[in-house]
């Protein structure tokens, strides 16, 4: 699980991708062309890291420049004078520093109450890091300052180049991993195909527990959108934790797995599967950076640029919206004029679909069908 008051850097990346895919490049190197490369240099790793990382300050990169998350839909910065930030000279890798700078990635589990050891976490760890990296000889080592240890704790792991064809490819951030549930870990990082319908709610826990490692059996599923290979959601726990799920079964293989050659040959095709636990107020504080009312199209929706062959533009997100009146019915209308309307309950939205490129506007109701915000 994520710290409180941290933001998931797995999260974070899926995000910053969706993001860089719909900025046209700005000059002969940009943020979003950084980016790509650092994806490029992360085969290896490959995109079922998002089960395993956690913990980071959300920033955005475009332009070369660092942008904070108080951001508008097009991913810039709000500020007073409108001015956005100037980058500066190494402000390209000033993200990826961000990022190495959180040192503690991991949170405990509520009443912190199954307590493993520390061969245990490793053995748990080993199995993980091996469905993502590959098999290999290699044994996770834990950071001693990482314990103690529980179920769901993202935890630091000490010789994370062991994994890695290219050592310098391995940041920081990559170092962790979220210790699964007793007998569950040996399918983290695979999706049970084929994906679930949006409305069985026992299917969507199922592949969403498989692939973090977790028995959601007992979590509510407080709503889910379904479009095609997309599952987006977002599950709530007797005791309060909340976890966002995302599936997407374009890149997996014939086990569930993402392939990782799939997904780099075109990673703007589809979506990388995103499984985490948290409390709600990580929700609640993105939800007011964004504004009440406000739905931005990629950092909630998911919604990103068009990929190469495409009519539109795919989204998977979810997440909460700032509501300082309850909200009813969420409705997008795309550049096209098709109107789709976003499930939402008590705040809490999901989206899996596809748009029409262009400008989005979003109009938001009340129960009683009186507009609260149009945009």
């Amino acid at each position: 699980m994520t710290n409180p008051a941290d933001h998931d850097g797995a999260q974070l990346r899926e995000r910053l991708d969706r993001l860089a895919g719909s900025i046209s490049p700005g000059g002969p190197t940009d943020g979003a062309d950084l980016y790509r490369r650092s994806l490029r240099r992360h085969r290896r790793r490959g995109a079922v890291t998002t089960a395993l990382v956690a913990g980071a300050t959300a920033v955005v990169i475009v332009g070369g420049a660092t942008w904070l998350p108080e951001v508008d839909d097009d991913g810039d910065r709000i500020v007073e004078n409108r001015q956005p930030p100037v980058a500066g000279p190494g402000i390209a890798d000033a993200g990826a520093q961000l990022l190495a700078s959180v040192d503690d990635p991991g949170g405990r589990t509520a009443g912190r109450t199954v307590e493993v050891s520390r061969a245990e976490a490793e053995r748990r760890c080993t199995v993980v890091w091996h469905n993502t990296w590959g098999p290999s000889a290699a044994t996770v080592e834990l950071r001693a300052d990482s314990g103690p240890w529980f179920e769901g704790d993202a935890v630091k792991i000490a010789n994370l180049r062991a994994f890695a064809d290219d050592p310098a490819a391995v940041s920081h951030t990559d170092g962790r991993c979220v210790i699964p549930q007793a007998g569950l870990e040996d399918a983290v990082g695979t999706v049970p195909l084929p994906l679930p319908a949006a409305d069985d709610a026992a299917g969507v826990r199922a592949a969403c527990g498989e692939y973090l490692g977790w028995d959601f059996a007992d979590w509510e599923v407080v709503v889910a959108d379904g479009a095609g290979s997309r599952v987006a959601a977002v599950l709530r726990s007797p005791d309060g934790l909340v976890s966002r799920c995302l599936l997407d079964s374009t890149f997996l293989d014939a086990r569930g797995a993402v392939d990782n050659d799939q997904f780099f040959a075109d990673p703007r095709g589809g979506f990388a599967p995103f499984v985490e636990i948290t409390v709600p107020a990580k929700f609640s504080e993105e939800a007011e950076a964004f504004g009440a009312y406000r739905v931005p199209s990629s950092l909630l929706l998911g919604c990103r640029g068009q990929a190469a062959g495409q009519q539109g533009t795919d989204c998977l997100g979810a997440g909460l919206v700032s509501a300082p009146e309850p909200v009813s019915r969420i409705v997008l209308t795309d550049a096209a004029g098709t109107e789709q309307e976003i499930p939402v309950v008590d705040g809490w939205l999901a989206f899996a679909g596809s748009v029409a490129d262009g400008a989005l506007n979003v109009t938001v109701y009340a129960a009683d069908g009186a507009v609260l915000a149009d945009y």
